[in-house]
């Protein structure tokens, strides 16, 4: 790991400690680490023991799994769904759903880091003299969101998962693999203790650190995943109504401005010359020599729907038409208008959706896919008057959960593995999947293989089945 990763927002001891969480998360040493004085270093100081909060978040924006590049989670697993074709052959493995498990480390490893961090800071900043209250309750609170965080997305990708809570290596390295309900239930522990400790406001004029309605937004996803429906749309709806903080922009094209009024936590680009790392991936002006997207994601929406018309770019080259995302609209500009979206309002309205057609308040429901409907409505034309009309409230319970199948596709494609999970936790991959991968997909693809490092070293982790 590279220091200038952090040269924003570190001072020297963090990158130090952080240098050395990230060699000890490797549990290959035999030797205890030598990080517990640097840590013991870094927490002497309010300023040093934010930045190893800061850290982590600039560390997700320039190489970790959410940073928007060809190897984030977001174009991974849009291979594996339907929504990404793949250009480098290198990548194919995920396109054609036959991962190696010498290849699905990436998330792996860095989520482990960052949780391993995470831990740190909990047991540093609870023993620390040098830091007041309510520096360690934010920091207590920031620790246990990212935490969960972590946890939601290794879990999704590799069901049952070690449960590492401590900063203990050797134990860490030993874990065996842990039930996913009970890895739910940490991850509604840490995330009910993260909006209890974490402030109501953002900490600065940018959203770019996870405060009270960060955690809030995971919950109601986490509920919605685990079928709390009530729940879900307690939290959801929390949200909604802090018309405050956050509304949905009527115009499509400012969503992903940084600090737009629809986000709720976003990365901060941490690259010299450029914006967001999406817009450089996925904005094309040639060939693609990375990834585009799928023919049957493009034909999927109503041609009058608003975001098909400004979230889907098209270019023609070698007289073949391509088509990418272009929810970002610039990238290697060294002007920042963009920041990376990783938390935003909308998704909030398709939890509370699900969640109320699940309670069988159906019709609420649909009102609530028809508000995302109505901001993507363009004004009608005399050759098309009525463009992309509300849906009906009669619809029936399993019509209604299919159209916000497709909302959340419409809605939320590129963006942080959501049809990929989406397709998983609904059983639907089994449905939709084999008729556009044919015999490259089987049911056991809906997990990643546990990686081979993982296997070589802890001998009490066992692979997923199909691999």
């Amino acid at each position: 790991m590279k220091t200038y990763f952090f040269k924003k927002l570190l001072t020297f001891s963090t990158v130090i400690l952080l240098l050395l969480i990230t060699a000890c998360n490797q549990f290959l040493s035999l030797e205890p680490p030598i990080n517990n004085i640097s840590a013991d270093l870094v927490f002497n100081n309010e300023e040093s023991a934010k930045g190893a909060i800061t850290g982590i978040y600039s560390n997700m924006a320039t190489v970790g799994y959410p940073n928007g590049l060809v190897n984030s989670i977001a174009t991974l697993t849009g291979m594996c769904a339907d929504e990404f074709i793949n250009y480098p052959f290198q990548l194919d493995e995920y396109y054609k759903n036959a991962i190696l498990p010498a290849s699905s480390a990436t998330s792996w490893n860095q989520s482990y880091q960052y949780i391993y961090t995470a831990n740190i800071i909990l047991e540093k900043v609870a023993n620390s003299s040098a830091i007041g209250n309510e520096l360690k309750m934010q920091l207590e609170g920031e620790a246990k969101f990212i935490r969960a965080f972590c946890y939601f997305y290794l879990t999704n990708l590799y069901g049952d998962i070690p449960l590492n809570l401590t900063t203990d290596y050797q134990a860490n390295g030993m874990s065996a693999r842990t039930a996913q309900t009970k890895v739910y239930d940490q991850i509604i522990h840490d995330l009910v203790d993260a909006q209890r400790l974490l402030g109501n406001d953002f900490y600065t004029v940018e959203r770019v650190r996870p405060n009270k309605w960060a955690a809030t937004s995971m919950l109601a996803r986490v509920y919605l995943y685990t079928k709390k429906y009530g729940d879900a749309e307690i939290q959801a709806s929390s949200l909604i109504s802090n018309t405050a903080m956050f509304s949905l922009k009527t115009d499509l094209n400012q969503v992903f401005l940084k600090n737009s009024t629809e986000a709720i936590w976003q990365l901060y680009p941490n690259t010299a010359g450029r914006n967001t790392n999406e817009g450089v991936l996925f904005l094309l002006t040639g060939t693609p020599t990375n990834v585009s997207l799928t023919q049957n994601l493009a034909d999927a929406f109503d041609p009058s729907d608003k975001r098909r018309l400004q979230w889907i770019g098209t270019i023609t080259a070698s007289n073949k038409t391509y088509y990418y995302p272009s929810k970002y609209k610039v990238g290697a500009i060294s002007a920042l208008s963009e920041y990376s979206m990783v938390l935003r309002l909308a998704e909030q309205y398709l939890i509370r959706a699900e969640a109320r057609i699940n309670l069988d308040k159906v019709e609420l429901g649909i009102a609530d896919l028809n508000t995302l409907r109505t901001r993507a409505r363009p004004a009608p034309t005399v050759a098309i008057p009525n463009p992309l009309p509300a849906l009906p409230l009669t619809l029936s319970k399993p019509d209604a959960l299919l159209a916000v199948e497709n909302e959340r596709r419409f809605e939320l494609f590129s963006e942080s593995a959501h049809r990929w999970f989406d397709l998983n936790r609904t059983n639907r991959a089994e449905v939709i999947l084999p008729l556009i991968k044919g015999s490259n997909w089987q049911n056991t693809d809906k997990l990643f293989p546990i990686p081979q490092t993982e296997l070589n070293t802890n001998p009490n982790v066992k692979q997923n089945d199909g691999y």
